[in-house]
Order: structure tokens, then C-alpha cells, then sequence
């Protein structure tokens, strides 16, 4: 069956993705056609300038799940490889029309294919031209509350700051951290705070140092938490960064090799060092009484 497409990687999923998504399910019930989202198994610059891959926001599992959920009849992973990355917009296209039926291609407000990358829409419109397929352009959405149009470089610079209040509003979720629960050096334990000690999959963006009121996702089960990323200065110097969710009022046992989610809310204060275990403990309980209004 024929199809109108669009191309991208789509990492945190976000408002202008979901805008660009509901423009191509209208386009493509109008060509009695089917939407198409092709994506890739690994992120372009893997291949094109791996020393500039950026850290991942969401799993290509989680993308997926999100592109399913905005009601597009295909999703289509492309293998991303130095052959694709060679290929022209032109040779692209033709590839598009070939493979999946593609009559149509639409395009987001700064998506750019090919290796000749083109600069102008009449170029990608000449390059659609001669391999027989239509092109569109989508308009960048615009948040109305920030006025900030929403990209994947932004919601990483906003984890980056610590602000997660506008990355929630951007990407129309909170930012969601999975990983497997790991042996830690157990000083939420004796300051009488136990957390999971939680190893994020690699590659994946992580929020900036402090301390953040968020919930936990154990075996089905969410949990309201307390969750610290950083590197823990009041203990010692010199600490790695870990991320620790700290479960309010139920302890969740040790939980060594489990898969969680941890889900951030809102920053309550950016890391500090403190000059004695006290003062830390004193912190802490404070952070979880804010977090209870929350």
C-alpha cells in the first residue's frame, strides 16, 4: 500500500514530534495511504561523527511505544549504515519509493537527509522531484506557556540545568531514567535513608547534580521518592556520580539486579556539600517533606 513517510530519530518524544505525527496521519487519510515513520536502530552520528553521538533520552523501545500510541499504521527501523549515510537526498527518496511505497515525504522543520544535506526546501523539492515523489514541510510547533519550540538538543540542555519543569512541559511527560538496581556503598542505609543504587542503561542523558522529587517504578509498583544524583561530597571527595531513589515511607528491600524506572518531578535543590552527617540527615528530611507536597 502506498505511503506518505517522515524520517528521524525522534529521541524524547516530544511536542514538536507529536505535531509533525498528527500532520502525517491528516496527509496520508487524505491520500488514502498509510502513515510511515522510519527510523533508525542507532543514532546517525554513530556512524556519520562518533565522537558527537549525544546521550540517549529514551530507549528506541520507549520511542517506538510513543510513535504506536500517536496512531501511525507503520513504523519501519532502518539499519543504519556508512552506505545509508553516503546516500544523497536524492538517492534517499528513491529508496523511500522504492522499499516502502513512499508517494510522499514530510518533513520536520529542521529534518535534514543526505549526505549532500541541501540547505533550501526548493532543493529537497528538485531532489523529490526526480525520484517521483511528493515532499511537505511541517511548521516548527511553538510552546505557548514558554515560547520555546521544543527539540531533542533542548530537552538535553534542560536535563543538563537541572530543569525539569520545562522539560516535562516540552515533552509532555516527566524525564524517565531505567536501569538495574546495584550494589552501592550503602551510606543511605546508615544515614538511616535507604535508596536503590540504580545503573542507568548506557549512553542515556542524565539530570543535572542534586536532589529531585520523582517516583520509583519496582515490579509493577510506583512509589513516591526522594531521588539524589551526584556524588555524594558530604561522605568524601572524589566520589563517582550515582543516582539513588530513595523510597518514602517503605524500605524496598536491597532489589540487587531488578529493573526500575525512575521518574524526576521537579528539582528541589542542585547538590551541596555539608559539613557533618548531621546536617545531611537534617537535609534529607527536609528534601522528603518537600517532596510529599509535590
Amino acid at each position: 500500500m502506498a505511503t506518505v513517510a517522515t524520517v528521524g530519530t525522534f529521541d524524547g518524544f516530544h511536542a514538536g514530534h507529536r505535531q509533525l505525527l498528527g500532520r502525517l496521519r491528516c496527509e496520508a487519510a487524505a491520500l488514502d495511504a498509510e502513515s510511515l515513520v522510519l527510523t533508525f536502530d542507532t543514532h546517525p552520528l554513530a556512524v556519520v561523527a562518533p565522537e558527537r553521538v549525544p546521550p540517549l533520552l529514551m530507549s528506541r523501545a520507549a520511542v517506538e511505544a510513543h510513535i504506536r500510541a500517536a496512531g501511525i499504521d507503520r513504523i519501519e527501523v532502518m539499519h543504519f549504515t556508512p552506505e545509508v549515510a553516503a546516500l544523497t537526498a536524492r538517492q534517499f527518496m528513491e529508496r523511500l519509493r522504492s522499499r516502502y511505497d513512499a508517494t510522499a515525504l514530510l518533513m520536520g522543520y529542521d529534518n535534514s537527509i543526505g549526505s549532500d544535506r541541501p540547505r533550501t526546501p526548493e532543493a529537497y523539492i528538485a531532489a523529490a522531484r526526480d525520484a517521483g515523489i511528493d515532499i511537505l514541510f511541517d511548521e516548527p510547533f511553538v510552546d505557548p506557556s514558554t515560547g520555546l519550540t521544543p527539540s531533542s538538543t533542548l530537552l538535553r540542555r534542560l536535563l543538563a540545568e537541572g530543569d525539569i519543569a520545562t522539560y516535562s512541559r516540552l515533552a509532555g511527560e516527566p524525564f524517565t531514567l531505567r536501569g538495574i538496581v546495584a550494589h552501592g556503598r550503602r551510606n543511605g542505609h546508615r544515614l538511616g535513608f535507604p535508596t536503590l543504587n540504580v545503573v542507568p542503561e548506557t549512553a542515556m542523558c542524565i539530570p543535572a547534580p542534586g536532589v529531585y522529587a520523582g517516583m520509583v517504578s519496582v515490579g509493577g509498583n510506583e512509589y513516591r521518592a526522594v531521588i539524589n544524583v551526584g556524588n555524594n561530597p558530604t561522605i568524601a571527595a572524589g566520589n563517582a556520580l550515582t543516582i539513588e531513589a530513595h523510597a518514602i515511607d517503605i524500605d524496598l528491600g536491597d532489589r540487587y539486579g531488578t529493573e526500575v524506572a525512575v521518574t524526576f518531578i521537579n528539582l528541589l535543590r542542585h547538590e551541596q556539600r555539608f559539613d557533618s552527617l548531621d546536617q545531611l540527615r537534617r537535609a534529607i528530611a527536609a528534601d522528603i517533606a518537600a517532596a510529599l507536597t509535590l
